[in-house]
């Protein structure tokens, strides 16, 4: 992030901010008493099934829901992850 105070006008921080979701990157602008909605996280339990290609295949051991992620939102964990470890 960037703190920026202009010589007029009241100052803001401009931030890099990554989605979790497609893992694109867009630049934001934040004012003083600006709001920001708090994500909707949950904390899972998945076992780690396989890699195939671009993507990491995920499923919910209480459900058997099966998710896939990409690499960007797997990151570095992906060179820790076995098949079929357990994975939060």
């Amino acid at each position: 992030y960037q703190h920026v105070k202009p010589g007029k006008g009241a100052a803001f921080v401009r931030a890099k901010i990554k989605s979790f979701l497609d893992g694109k990157v867009i630049e934001k602008t934040f004012h003083a008493g600006d709001k920001c909605e708090e994500p909707n996280l949950v904390e899972k339990t998945m076992q780690y099934l396989y890699h195939d290609g671009d993507t990491y295949q995920f499923m919910d051991i209480e459900s058997y829901e099966q998710i896939a992620l990409n690499d960007s939102q797997v990151g570095e964990a992906s060179k820790w992850m076995r098949d079929g470890m357990q994975v939060q």
